[in-house]
């Protein structure tokens, strides 16, 4: 994707569809012009100010809109040249007649993601920031908004920074080692050892907040399972407090898998309804047993249903075992405790799962009254391994890495892992007391990986890929 700097670009920057107002974006060096050449009113001098006036066709002359419009001067703007943002009337044809005229102008339509690739290429953010715009954009809750600004913000940047300085740092002793070895002394591989073993601890410290990263992005995957009739479908309407699933009294009711996305306590969760499980000669409802059981095998945590009115079935026991054989985390939620009958006792459910159920993972709900729904969905962000603090639900929060950074994206986590690789190269090398400068190619291997993540070593393809996930005017 080549962006030629040297246009003035323009594009629709809200989405399509009824709104009170639209943004209509310019950004170029000559985007102030352009703009004067549709815009009739008093255009704004100062940067950072607003003006209220008319957009009109230049060619026809024709009064398109009543608009605001805003000034942001180079180097003081989004993109660091100079910006123009017109605030038109919402609605496609409104909006898209504005885009028109400045087009006629004199400006160009912008590529996706091309007014971030400017902020970029012009030095305003980095690529990881680059790449945290799009994850606010994306963002489902406000946890994962907050992960993302943190990031816009630098704090990847500035931990991912810090660690690659320090690397370089190491470098330089090395060479320093080599060229003066009297200057230096005998200690060198002490201090180098304890200066690596810092380095490997900080991307390690990003490293763990891997998983939790991922979930703030794609959410945490929960498949209710459990025997027909136990009330799976209840329980996914009662979490999302929305009549989503059908209910009815008749066992299987459920024959294909119900995705729904909620949030618990900040954190994004795809809940998953689905076939009770067990043996049938109906067709249909055999593959939906299938797709249940391949659901229950790819989920994040297993939330496995049982009925408090009828107790533990042999079907139970059997999905129970199943379950708790695997390696995701499970949370059992007797349902129907509202009929007060509790046939289900705990100690039974514990000695069916053996040591894969850990105590506190048992949860006494009702899905018709909604008692223990709180304490379900804070036994659920237990099992993510403390991913999420688990309080009150609604006040989640999402435990990172150094200063609170937590890594969201593979990419990152690929250049980590390679960062890592290379340290722990270069640490062998200095506590097997090899000669020392067989370490600095292994060193500067670490120095290009973390160099990937904010963009200084970060190829075009990298650079490409990135920004055509983006939108058209952003």
């Amino acid at each position: 994707m080549e962006f030629n700097q040297g246009d003035t670009i323009a594009a629709i920057s809200t989405p399509a569809g009824e709104a009170g107002i639209s943004v209509v974006r310019l950004s170029g060096p000559e985007a102030v012009a352009v703009a004067r050449r549709v815009f009739r009113g008093g255009f704004p001098v100062e940067s950072h100010t607003v003006a209220y006036g008319h957009v009109v066709d230049p060619l026809s002359r024709e009064t398109l809109d009543e608009v605001l419009l805003t000034v942001f001067k180079a180097p003081r703007s989004y993109t660091r040249e100079d910006l123009i943002e017109i605030g038109c009337h919402g609605g496609s044809v409104v909006a898209k007649s504005v885009l028109r005229a400045l087009l006629r102008a004199g400006a160009r339509a912008a590529a996706a993601g091309e007014f971030t690739a400017r902020a970029f290429l012009n030095g305003r953010i980095d690529l990881a920031q680059s790449e945290a715009v799009l994850d606010l954009i994306r963002s489902r809750t406000g946890t994962a908004a907050a992960a993302a600004l943190a990031q816009v913000r630098g704090g990847l940047s500035s931990a991912v920074g810090d660690i690659r300085a320090e690397v370089i740092g190491i470098a330089a002793r090395i060479e320093a080692g080599i060229d003066f070895p009297d200057e230096v002394g005998s200690a060198l591989s002490e201090a180098l050892s304890e200066r690596l073993r810092a380095a490997i601890n900080g991307v390690e410290r990003l490293l763990e907040t891997g998983e939790r990263g991922r979930i703030l992005r794609e959410g945490l995957r929960v498949a209710l399972a459990g025997l027909p009739n136990v009330g799976k479908s209840s329980l996914l309407n009662a979490i999302l407090r929305e009549e989503r699933a059908i209910v009815t009294d008749v066992p299987g009711t459920t024959r294909d898998v119900i995705e729904e996305s909620a949030s618990i306590s900040g954190i994004p969760v795809v809940l998953v309804d689905m076939a009770g499980v067990r043996d049938t000669l109906d067709t249909v409802e055999r593959i939906g047993v299938e797709r249940a059981r391949a659901e229950i095998s790819e989920a994040g945590v297993v939330v496995v249903v049982l009925d408090d009115s009828q107790g533990i079935t042999s079907g139970d026991e059997r999905l129970i075992s199943d379950v708790c054989a695997g390696s995701r985390p499970v949370v059992v939620a007797v349902n129907k405790t509202d009929l007060g009958v509790g046939r289900v006792v705990d100690d039974d459910v514990r000695r069916i799962a053996g040591d894969a159920l850990r105590i506190g993972r048992i949860v006494r709900v009702s899905a018709r009254t909604g008692g223990g729904l709180e304490d379900l969905e804070r036994a659920i962000l237990a099992a993510m391994g403390g991913g999420a603090a688990a309080g009150p639900a609604g006040a989640g929060r999402v435990e990172g890495g150094p200063g609170g950074v937590v890594v969201t994206r593979l990419r990152h986590l690929d250049a980590l892992e390679r960062a890592k690789a290379a340290l722990l190269e270069s640490l062998g090398i200095v506590e097997e007391c090899l000669p020392v400068d067989l370490a600095s190619a292994a060193l500067y291997d670490a120095v290009e990986s973390l160099g990937e993540i904010t963009g200084e070593t970060a190829g075009e393809d990298i650079v490409d890929r990135i920004f055509s996930e983006f939108c058209v005017g952003k």
